[in-house]
């Protein structure tokens, strides 16, 4: 009987060790899961940021795009000759036809 109680008393034993073994790692995970969670908010307030960041230097950079866009545009029409009050031609002139009507409306109207 005796041994039969100490067997009981061994393997009650054993138990409370395990359960305790258990209890300790449940422990480290969940110490590990809570430093994971912080450790991801931190991720996505610097996440965050760097899309703010982001977004401003895009934005900035578009407008400095559309500024150097616009000057290289007007830094091209520099030497165009505009003539108002010309028919239009259709699509199918030639660049001689285009340059003979243009010589032809310059010496009309200045005489050069």
């Amino acid at each position: 009987m005796i041994e039969k109680i100490v067997g009981q008393m061994k393997n009650s034993i054993d138990s409370l060790h395990r359960v305790e073994l258990l209890e300790s790692k449940l422990f480290d995970r969940k110490s590990e899961n809570e430093n994971l969670k912080k450790e991801i908010d931190k991720l996505h307030t610097e996440l965050n940021a760097e899309k703010v960041m982001n977004r401003e230097t895009l934005i900035k950079e578009k407008y400095a795009n559309k500024e150097a866009l616009n000057e290289l545009e007007q830094y091209t029409r520099i030497n165009n000759v505009v003539f108002h009050g010309l028919q239009d031609m259709d699509k199918t002139e030639t660049p001689k036809n285009t340059m003979k009507l243009v010589a032809d409306v310059v010496k009309k109207h200045t005489g050069i």
